[in-house]
Parts: C-alpha cells; structure tokens; sequence
C-alpha cells in the first residue's frame, strides 16, 4: 500500500509576525485504497503561542520575541490504513519586544481653553524593565499644554488670538458704538460666551493688544461683543477708527 503524498512543500512555510493571530494549513494527500489522512507533530517544537490540530492546521498568537525566531519540526501525516509519512519545516517568528502606542491615530481629545487638561498617550510595554521615553517628534502641541517623558499631556491650554480684520467699526458713537459695540472678525467659528479672547494686530477703542477680555455675546457668523470680566457687562468701546 503506498504511502501519502505531501503537497506542502519541505521547508520554511513563511514568516509570521509576533503578537498577531496566525493561521497555516498543512497539505497532503491519501493514496488510494486509503481516503483520509491526520497529521500530528513527531519531533521538535512549534513557536511560542501555537498549536497544530489532526487537520493539519496550525493556529494561534505567537508570543513577543526579542529578534527573529526560526523553529524546526517534523509533521507526520497518517492516512486511515496506517500508512505514513513525515516532513521537516521552518517557521520563523518577526519582531520585536517593542513598545507600541495604543492612543490611536487622530483626534485626542476637544476642549475648551483656559481649563486644566491630563490626558496620558497609552502604550505597551512588553519589556518592563526597559524605559521607555514619550516625545514631540514632530509638530508642536497648543499654546499652554506640554508633554512629559511618561507621555501625559498637561496644562492650561491658551486662549486664541484673534486678529482683527477690516471692516472693523465706525468711527463715531453714534454709529456703531452706542448700539451695540460689536467687533468684526473674519469667524466667529468655535467662540463661546465667557472664553477668553485676546487681540493682536492694530487696536481701536479702548482695546490693548494682548490684554485677556471675554466674549459676551455671539451676534453672528462674524461679530461679538466683549466683556473685561467673564459674564460681566458688555465692553463699551471708544471713539476709534482703524
């Protein structure tokens, strides 16, 4: 009676990536009068993390390696006579004992300035006792806030600056000032009543560039009104022509 018929070739079957699920499946054949074979492992170990079924089917999450890990094994497979035949494989496990980030990719957090802000950026460290340092690689974070070697962003984010555009106001009282001492910006997009404003560019008014005033109300996509104390009463502006 003749024996199986490997089709999966001898050899390395692939690497695979450490931490990650991975599948591989065995292939061979029964020679008839036989009509099912099962494989089972006769010598030498399967990586770290998996085990191989009487389908032939290896499956599993290898475990972290320090550097590339290359196992060798022999699979046997035996059809339903008896008959049987071995083969001797490779299987080599990548990567490294690396940290990886779990804060995802993107957006992190949305808030308001002027308020205390903590957020840890997540990550692994499957070597514990290796340290581990968090730094701005590229870019820059907001005006206010600064990160540690823990990776914890902290601080008081700044208010933003707005800077004035034209046009601004009238020049007399009785114009604009009297009725409603609004101030013209290119968007009011993201403003709040209370949150604190600043001013660069040409001042006007009473105003003075750098001074922190709030918003105290939102008439539209383009003008608001100020206030030297938050919810306190609106800014009266001066005479002043930009």
């Amino acid at each position: 009676m003749a024996q199986p018929v490997w089709n999966t070739p001898a050899g390395s079957i692939g690497n695979f990536p450490a931490s990650l699920p991975s599948l591989y499946q065995f292939s061979a054949s029964a020679v008839l009068p036989a009509t099912s074979i099962t494989y089972a492992l006769i010598s030498g170990t399967l990586p770290n993390g998996l085990t191989i079924n009487s389908n032939g089917l290896i499956s599993g999450t290898p475990t972290i390696v320090t550097s590339n890990t290359t196992s060798a094994f022999t699979i046997r497979v035996t059809d339903n006579l008896g008959n049987i035949r071995d083969r001797t494989f490779l299987m080599t496990i990548t990567g490294s004992a690396i940290p990886q980030f779990i804060t995802s990719n993107g957006s992190i957090l949305t808030t308001q300035d002027s308020l205390w802000i903590e957020l840890p950026i997540a990550y692994s460290n499957p070597k514990t006792n290796n340290p581990v340092i968090v730094q701005v690689k590229e870019g820059a974070l907001p005006p206010g806030l600064e990160i540690d070697i823990l990776g914890v962003i902290r601080g008081y984010p700044n208010p933003p600056v707005v800077t004035i555009t034209q046009p601004l106001v009238s020049a007399t009282a009785t114009q604009t000032f009297s009725t409603n001492n609004a101030i013209t910006v290119s968007s009011t997009t993201g403003f709040s009543v209370g949150r604190p404003v600043t001013f660069a560019g040409t001042t006007f008014g009473g105003l003075t560039t750098g001074t922190t005033y709030y918003v105290k109300t939102i008439l539209n996509s383009t003008t608001f009104t100020i206030t030297a104390t938050q919810n306190g009463p609106t800014y009266v502006l001066g005479n002043g022509t930009v």
